[in-house]
């Protein structure tokens, strides 16, 4: 791979890194929501469906991470 092409590649990996970043920190805000939640509305469908997207989340920021080392050249 040429230097032109790589140097892009670095750079959507770096973007890449930074929106990980956001969201790891955007999931953070949502669990502590999540345990901030009252027991009594712990067994809603709002919160055993926000509890389910906070699992998606996370799975897919695996998921970023694993991107991010493939593209990676370090």
């Amino acid at each position: 791979m040429n230097t032109k092409r790589r140097k892009k590649i670095e750079s959507i990996r770096e973007q890449l890194d930074s929106l990980k970043t956001e969201l790891e920190c955007l999931i953070e805000e949502e669990r502590e929501a999540l345990y901030n939640t009252p027991e009594s509305l712990q067994e809603t469908d709002k919160y055993i469906e926000d509890s389910d997207k906070l699992d998606d989340l996370e799975s897919s920021l695996d998921d970023l991470d694993s991107v991010i080392e493939t593209i990676s050249y370090e």
